[in-house]
């Protein structure tokens, strides 16, 4: 991304295609930021020059996996199947640890077997209103989390440490979105492509620690915009 808003392109695309051997998510990511820039008119020069360079770098790794798997594989053996499955489990049907439960009663069941039990079961929880009732338990996990994720302790530890971790979270939510407007879309793409990408996804609270450098800026950004617009103003009545 850095190197991306320095028009240092080959850089950016070398990077990317290096980041896509360890997570194949950055692809369709990149295929977002193409279609952001082109709803929002701008040169599509840079991310397209980007995007095919990524894929030139990765390219060698796909055709060694496409020859081991038979079918085209990217970086890594895809599980969107499986996430697009168990993003459709209620604790009411599964209990508290949805992920170990549904793992027993699907034991055995591929990628593929699990992506075509996820689309019966969203198109059937769509008519019942179970998949958005799912999607309304596991979704908010994403951006808010007990701090579970880095201390399990915290899953038995005091309710204030949590109430308190909580908290801080959503002021630094709320200051990130004070402090989104007029920011380059390097600053907001990682973040707004993972909220929409986990949308009918398994939701864990650690799914969302690439963005935490980008919300952390805007975060930052929307502490500055309150200061100079509020604060300062308010001061500069007392002679401060």
């Amino acid at each position: 991304m850095w190197c991306w808003k320095r028009n240092r392109t080959i850089a950016s695309g070398v990077a990317f295609g290096l980041a896509m051997l360890t997570r194949p998510i950055v692809l369709p990511m990149l295929l977002f930021a193409i279609l952001i820039q082109f709803i929002r008119r701008k040169p599509m020069r840079p991310i397209l020059f980007i995007t095919a360079l990524s894929i030139l770098v990765a390219t060698p790794w796909i055709i060694r996996n496409t020859l081991l798997e038979n079918k085209l594989t990217l970086t890594q053996k895809s599980a969107l199947g499986t996430n697009l499955l168990y993003g459709t489990f209620t604790r009411k049907e599964f209990g508290q640890d949805i992920w170990n439960e549904a793992l027993k009663r699907y034991k055995g069941c591929d990628n593929e077997c699990a992506f075509e039990l996820a689309i019966e079961r969203i198109r059937n929880g769509i008519q019942d209103g179970s998949w958005f009732k799912a999607r309304l338990e596991q979704y908010p996990r994403l951006i808010i989390d007990t701090g579970t994720s880095l201390a399990p302790e915290f899953a038995n530890g005091p309710v204030l440490y949590r109430l308190i971790y909580v908290l801080l979270q959503l002021a630094g939510l709320i200051l990130a979105i004070v402090g989104l407007k007029n920011q380059p879309i390097q600053v907001w793409l990682t973040p707004a492509f993972l909220l929409l990408f986990h949308l009918p996804l398994w939701i864990e609270a650690r799914y969302f620690l690439p963005a935490a450098p980008f919300m952390s800026i805007l975060t930052a950004a929307g502490m500055v915009k309150i200061y100079d617009h509020h604060i300062k103003p308010s001061t500069a009545r007392f002679g401060f």
